[in-house]
């Protein structure tokens, strides 16, 4: 049976178990809720018509939005940026309606303008994910207001070095900070909740700022932002990765969208495309290349979810080719499809479950997120069968 009809099935079955086990309204996000969970079911349908009816489709939509709490969570793991993202996805494939999220564009300006100087601005609770919602945004002349509050507020929180250099220490009080002493600077290397983010999100933004002088100065400080990160890459030949997860602290990291060489290589491919700067991208390549001969062992990956599992890579892989087109690249995508399929083959969709940490041990257990679940295993499964990848934004990937 060819892998598409594989898929095909796998996608059905994902697309039946996750609409009879969804999230109760009371949790709307969009990478753990039930935002997340119909991001799936919308492009599922998108490429097998009739898998979900319309009419079902729209009563479960018709939950999300009125049960947020309030005052509202702003962020875009499980608050409002997220959910508001998740709406510009599907009025961009109807008749989109500018006016529909403007009161979020209004409600998150005055957000970005208030926060306070020890805010978390890491992606999935801080100020760097609602960037994701204000680039979509933006695509339909949108929320500029937004963009340069958040711009303004990156910039703002920059630590240089020198006028070259800088980067952005981890707040004290973030609920990701991995050092234990809060006296000093950490500075995290993952793309969810660390400096690859921060590039990232200006990444997205520049291009959308309409007033030359905050574009310069946005360009400068992306610029220093990622010869920073340039530095702080270690001996792969010694550690086994580019990149650890703090600099500072060398050491392997895995292989994943969360943390690790993958997505900064891909950062860097964004960013030298971006700044006309060929030296990131000739790093991003030889982090491509040895990331692409990494194995399940060797990569870290326990399971099969898309934050750090096996179906992320297929989807990263992906993107990576579309910057470095090598033979090694496509084929560590291909051999990740195939991974996941086994799984399937050899349990069906107990092959999806996510791996947690328990109070005596680690166990599977069944899960029907976006960012670690069954819809994020799906959504990059329709990328393996050949569907455009155009929520990879969700992750700051485009």
């Amino acid at each position: 049976m060819a892998d598409t009809t594989k898929i095909k099935n796998i996608i059905a079955l994902l697309t039946a178990h996750i609409t009879d086990n969804m999230h109760p309204p009371s949790q709307p996000g969009i990478l753990s809720g039930r935002a997340g969970q119909l991001l799936f079911l919308w492009y599922a349908a998108r490429w097998i018509p009739g898998l979900i009816s319309e009419s079902q489709f729209e009563d479960l939509l018709a939950d999300l939005s009125p049960n947020m709490e309030v005052p509202y969570a702003m962020c875009f793991g499980h608050g409002l940026s997220g959910i508001a993202w998740f709406y510009e996805v599907i009025l961009n494939d109807t008749e989109y309606q500018a006016e529909f999220n403007a009161n979020s564009d209004t409600v998150l300006h005055d957000y970005v303008l208030s926060a306070q100087g020890n805010a978390e601005f890491e992606y999935v609770l801080g100020l760097n994910g609602i960037a994701a919602y204000a680039a979509r945004r933006a695509h339909h002349g949108q929320g500029k207001q937004l963009i340069e509050s958040l711009v303004a507020e990156l910039i703002a929180r920059a630590h240089f070095f020198h006028e070259n250099e800088c980067s952005w220490p981890t707040q004290p009080t973030s609920a990701y900070r991995l050092v234990e002493d809060k006296d000093e600077q950490e500075f995290n290397l993952g793309l969810a909740h660390g400096v690859p983010g921060i590039l990232a999100a200006l990444i997205a933004l520049i291009p959308h700022l309409d007033e030359e002088d905050c574009k310069l100065k946005a360009t400068k400080v992306l610029r220093a932002g990622c010869h920073w990160l340039v530095k702080q890459q270690q001996d792969p030949a010694t550690y086994g990765s580019y990149y650890a997860n703090l600099a500072g602290y060398p050491a392997k990291s895995r292989l994943g969208w969360c943390y690790g060489d993958l997505t900064i290589a891909l950062t860097l491919f964004r960013a030298g495309a971006l700044l006309s700067e060929p030296g990131y991208s000739k790093l991003a390549q030889a982090i491509s290349l040895h990331a692409s001969s990494r194995g399940p062992t060797d990569a870290m990956i326990q399971d099969a979810g898309l934050c750090h599992g096996a179906a992320g890579l297929i989807v990263i892989f992906s993107l990576l080719q579309r910057y470095y087109p090598h033979p090694e690249i496509a084929a560590a995508s291909a051999h990740w499809r195939d991974f996941v399929l086994s799984r399937f083959e050899k349990q069906g969709l107990a092959g999806f479950n996510k791996l947690k940490d328990g109070p005596d041990n680690l166990h599977f257990e069944e899960d029907y997120s976006f960012l670690s679940g069954y819809a994020g295993v799906g959504l990059c499964l329709l990328v393996a069968a050949g569907q455009e990848p155009d929520w990879i934004d969700a992750l700051l990937l485009a």
